[in-house]
Parts: C-alpha cells; sequence; structure tokens
C-alpha cells in the first residue's frame, strides 16, 4: 500500500501553510495541525475504504502452445464483488524471456463486478515458456491510496515453430492440389519421366513420336511426359550466432524454421525426399531423407530442436560435411546470413564448390530496418552517420549475392514477410526446368 500522485500534492500543498506559524507567529500552528489531521484522516479513511486483495480475483485464460514468429491472445479475467468495487485496475504479467513483455492493462469493471480483456503475446523463441505472476495495482474511492498486489501464477505454455502456414497449405493443396493422384498433371508435357502414350494428333511435337509403340497399335501413337519426381531435398540451417540476431523481434533461425517446414510439406506433397541438416561450429544434425506427408511431423519435431549457438559458423566445415554425405544430385536450400568480408568469402568460396555437384539455393532474409535506415533522409549528424553506415552494409550484401549468383547459385533474399512465398516459387521453378534430374 503506498500513496498515489494525488495524495502527494495534497501533501505539498500544504507545505506553504507550514511555513506560516515560523512567518506570522505560533497562533498559525492551530490551523497548520488541523490541516495536517485532516490530510491524515482522509489517507487512512481511503486505505480502510480501499478494496482488499482477497476481494479481487484474476484469472488467466493462457494457451498451451504458441507459435513463434506470430501474435496469439491471452484472456485475462477479473472478478470481485459489484459494490465497493474499484473504479480502475492496473494489471501487468511477468513472463519468462522467450515471451516479450506485454504492455500493462488499465481495466475497468463492468456493472457486475466481471472485467475480461486480451493481452497479445509475441513469443521471441522457440522453447518451453512460464507465466510467472500478475501484478495488480488499484486505488480507493478517493484516489489517494492505492494497493499492489503480486499473484503467483505459474502458467506454461510451449514455443513451437509456426505450422500454421503449413496446415493452410495443407487445406489448399487439398482443394486444388497440382499433386493430387498419382497423375501429376501440372507437370505433364514438360518433363522427362515417361507418363502414358496417347495418340498423335496435329500440334503435337513430333519428336515425341514413339515409333515402336506406333508400330505395335497400328496407329500414331507419341509419349506423354512429365516432370521427374523422388527428388533429394536439403533443409540446411546455419545455427551459428548470426542467426541469433532478431529481426522484428523472431531471431532469423526462427523465422527459417518457419519457412523451411512450409517447404518441406509441398516437397514432401511432391512425392520428393526431404532432410534435415544443421551446423554452426560443427555438424548439429543431419536427418534421414523423409517420403511422404505422414512423415512431416518427424522433420517437424528435428526441426524444433535446433538452437542457435554462440560461437560463429564453420562454413568450410559444415558445408563440405554436407557435401561428402549427398551420394546424389540433390536441391540444397541454405539457410544462413553473413557478416563481415572474411564469413562472406568463406560462405561464397563453399556455395561455389557445392553448386558443382548440387543444385543450390542461398535463403538470405533481408532486415526491412536496415533499409529503412539507408533510404531514410539524414536530418541530424547521428541519423547521417547510421545512414551512411546501412547503406555499406547493403551494398556489401548486394555484392556478395552478386558473387554468390555468377558461381551458379540460386539466391532468395527478400523481407521476412515474404520468405515463403518465395521460397515456395524457386522450388516449383526448380520442378519446373528439372535442374536436379
Amino acid at each position: 500500500m503506498r500513496p498515489t500522485r494525488r495524495a502527494v500534492l495534497c501533501i505539498a500543498a500544504l507545505l506553504p501553510l507550514a511555513l506560516l506559524p515560523f512567518v506570522l507567529g505560533p497562533r498559525w500552528l492551530g490551523p497548520w495541525m488541523a490541516a495536517l489531521a485532516a490530510i491524515g484522516a482522509t489517507l487512512a479513511a481511503d486505505a480502510l475504504l480501499c478494496r482488499r486483495r482477497s476481494a479481487i480475483a484474476i484469472d488467466v485464460d493462457f494457451p498451451e502452445q504458441l507459435f513463434v514468429g506470430d501474435a496469439d491472445p491471452a484472456f485475462v479475467v477479473l472478478r470481485t464483488a459489484p459494490s465497493g468495487a474499484p473504479r480502475a485496475v492496473a494489471v501487468r504479467l511477468e513472463m519468462s524471456e522467450r515471451l516479450a513483455a506485454p504492455p500493462t492493462l488499465e481495466v475497468t469493471f463492468a456493472a457486475d463486478g466481471v472485467v475480461r480483456t486480451k493481452v497479445e503475446l509475441r513469443p521471441r523463441e522457440r522453447g518451453a515458456a512460464t507465466l510467472r505472476e500478475a501484478w495488480l495495482c488499484w486505488s480507493g474511492p478517493l484516489g489517494l491510496i492505492e494497493r499492489i498486489a503480486r499473484v503467483p501464477l505459474d502458467r506454461q505454455t510451449l514455443i513451437v515453430p509456426d505450422v500454421r502456414a503449413v496446415r493452410q497449405a495443407a487445406i489448399e493443396l487439398a482443394r486444388r492440389s497440382p499433386w493430387a493422384g498419382k497423375k501429376v498433371e501440372r507437370f505433364q508435357g514438360d518433363g522427362s519421366e515417361f507418363a502414358a502414350l496417347r495418340e498423335f494428333v496435329p500440334g503435337f511435337d513430333p519428336r515425341t513420336i514413339d515409333w515402336k509403340a506406333t508400330a505395335r497399335h497400328m496407329k500414331l501413337l507419341c509419349r506423354e511426359l512429365r516432370a521427374e519426381r523422388n527428388h533429394p531435398l536439403v533443409l540446411a540451417f546455419d545455427t551459428g550466432q548470426r542467426m541469433r540476431e532478431p529481426i522484428d523481434g523472431v531471431s532469423r533461425l526462427d523465422r527459417a524454421i518457419n519457412a523451411a517446414l512450409l517447404l518441406g510439406y509441398v516437397a514432401l506433397k511432391a512425392e520428393d525426399r526431404v532432410a534435415l541438416f544443421a551446423f554452426d561450429a560443427t555438424v548439429r544434425s543431419f536427418t534421414p531423407f523423409f517420403s511422404g506427408t505422414a512423415q512431416f511431423e518427424r522433420l517437424r519435431r528435428a526441426a524444433a530442436e535446433l538452437e542457435s549457438a554462440t560461437e560463429e559458423s564453420n562454413y568450410t566445415l559444415g558445408l563440405t560435411e554436407l557435401t561428402r554425405r549427398l551420394s546424389r544430385r540433390s536441391l540444397v536450400v541454405v539457410f544462413t546470413d553473413f557478416g563481415d568480408a572474411i564469413d562472406a568469402e568463406l560462405l561464397v568460396e563453399n556455395l561455389g564448390r557445392l553448386a558443382r555437384r548440387h543444385v543450390v539455393l542461398l535463403v538470405a532474409v533481408r532486415d526491412a530496418e536496415l533499409d529503412r535506415i539507408a533510404s531514410a533522409a539524414p536530418d541530424t549528424p547521428r541519423t547521417l552517420h547510421q545512414a551512411v553506415a546501412a547503406t555499406e552494409m547493403v551494398r556489401d550484401r548486394a555484392l556478395v549475392l552478386e558473387k554468390v549468383r555468377r558461381l551458379g547459385v540460386l539466391v532468395l533474399d527478400a523481407p521476412a514477410e515474404s520468405v515463403r512465398a518465395g521460397l515456395i516459387d524457386r522450388y516449383l521453378d526448380v520442378q519446373r526446368r528439372e535442374l536436379v534430374a
């Protein structure tokens, strides 16, 4: 319990009256003591009328699972007796470091003494998180005294990779899937794998005529082709310390995992085989190749177990080890971020070596805040220095990505909100062009 700002101002207003006995004589001591007693009695009355802690109950509807990279609601419910209810209550929730601290809530009780409000939960990284406690603050009817109460809650939740985009993709693919059934309609006619024989009609490519089948059936038949299936796809994650850096409050690694899981589901749906590889200073994980959408849960669990390290990534060790373990030409999607020129040169060199045997797609999440600083018009010396530094970083990044492209590596450089869609587009383009075959 403590005095409010209003009480402090009231007491401060009595200070000039306290000087009167010293300036005008002892006869003013009585009025000063009476005023002091009046304010003390008022404070005591407000303290007695202030609602007790036991009279206010709090409950938090806390979700059992949260998805990193997105916001989910939790609902706070306060209850008290309608008579004598405080006009407003301030609520502050204390959470573990994996959850961003929500702002303090200012709620007002309804006529029935119940209030229900929503607070957004923004996970920062994967793992177990806890809602530790709630702090409540309310004042008496005169607004002079306020009570502060700590309410232990100890609610647990699990922060996992965001698979809601995967579920939405599953619904869309089930509704209008280009791979529905065993006959892949979307890629017929522009692949190299035999699909069916059909009678030749004017307008078909004469090079597709199957002369042996024509001789057997005594009519002109041609081969219908489709894109090959069962290609290996490797989702390669750099889990070094640079992947710990946040973009809009979510680490680069978590954003990479969210995008990779959507790509993994689409690839499994397309009958390709998907594996997960992770490295930093050493190789952290290399799963077997999964086939079929029934194996997506195993892929998700493997991705959820990845943790970013505090060491620098060893591109030479990681990508060389990946090359050694892959016996067949594969599509390798590398999720990473580079820092200084030395890191960038090592990355370029090893990606070029990997691209000699495999199709490599480099995914680099662009920092929109860095682009904003570089493009903003500076109005102070400080913002000018920031703009110059950001412009140099953006230019160096573009030069590195151009070097990678010249080595035959595909590059996806997009802001965080566009990575998922861009990644699927690049994958489908690789499939249509049959680069892996």
